[in-house]
């Protein structure tokens, strides 16, 4: 067995039983025999995913000394060892790898392989500050989207008010719903490559109760002093439309005043203004309101019996 290439002188002696012998020599060439190429592949062939590439060379004589792997995209590794190697494309399209390997006598074999690496899709996310906002209270919307490899470069948000932004920028914004009820918020972002995704969270904004409230222009009159009585209610978001006073006498009143009243006798009244907003939500402010005495006027001085 020749364990290397080359040419080699064969000599053959024989002889016989007399002494007699004879010599022989020829010439043997024995031809190099290179390695051959091989490996395999493992891993999802999608963009920005890395894929595993296993040399699986085959080698009769001469061990390989080195692995040069191009991979199609303009990278390559050059290696001295048959570990396996890990590489990652950044973009999709159909690519082919090569793997030549040399043995240490600088015979060399290839071998190719085409792989189609896919595109990869965006991942659409969001969080609310809040999902539960009351009406007119303004939210923050945070993009939390994710993508492999293909950068995003639209975000378009339904609101699920009519309202409806294309951007081109993940930064957080505000909104105000500027009335109560369950609303669908869906953002749909795509990538360089086209590639879509969506997300929808659900909003469910609540209703905004009105304040009631009222000033006196005297804290404690006295009976027959006339009182004037003037709303401050408030409502942030739905405006009031009825206001309904009751003086704590029997005596009532619909509307917002200011409203003027007189009390006719001294003690102490529960003054109460209910105001309803355009969704008829309530509420009720109360107040007591001490009424003094009035003591008689003197007119006329009489003197009985005088001089």
């Amino acid at each position: 067995v020749f364990w290397d290439d080359g040419t080699y002188d064969v000599v053959l002696n024989v002889s016989d039983g007399s002494g007699a012998y004879a010599v022989d020599t020829i010439q043997v060439t024995i031809g190099d025999r290179g390695p051959e190429a091989d490996f395999s592949y493992s891993g999802t062939l999608v963009e920005g995913n890395p894929i595993q590439f296993t040399a699986q060379s085959f080698y009769p004589a001469d061990d390989i000394r080195y692995w040069n792997w191009s991979f199609g995209d303009g990278e390559w590794s050059n290696e001295t060892t048959n570990a396996a190697v890990q590489h990652t494309y950044g973009w999709n399209d159909t690519f082919t790898v090569t793997l030549i390997v040399t043995d240490e006598d600088g015979s060399s074999n290839s071998t190719s392989l085409t792989i189609v690496v896919g595109d990869s899709a965006p991942l659409a996310d969001f969080s609310v500050s809040t999902s539960t906002p009351v009406e007119g209270q303004a939210i923050t919307f945070t993009d939390q989207s994710d993508f492999t490899a293909d950068g995003i470069e639209n975000w378009y948000w339904d609101l699920g008010d009519g309202t409806h932004m294309n951007r081109s920028s993940a930064a957080p914004f505000e909104h105000t719903y500027a009335y109560n009820g369950t609303y669908q918020v869906t953002l749909v972002v795509r990538d360089i490559d086209g590639s879509e995704d969506s997300f929808t969270r659900t909003i469910m904004v609540q209703d905004s109760a009105p304040a009631a409230g009222f000033s006196l222009s005297i804290i404690s009159p006295f009976e027959g002093q006339q009182v004037t009585f003037t709303d401050n209610s408030s409502a942030p978001y739905n405006h009031i439309e009825s206001w309904f006073w009751e003086f704590g006498d029997g005596t009532t009143f619909n509307g917002q005043g200011p409203v003027f009243h007189t009390y006719t006798d001294d003690r102490t009244y529960l003054v109460n203004l209910t105001v309803i907003d355009v969704d008829s939500n309530a509420n009720t402010y109360s107040r007591s309101v001490v009424v003094k005495d009035t003591g008689p006027v003197i007119s006329k001085l009489y003197v009985v019996g005088g001089g």
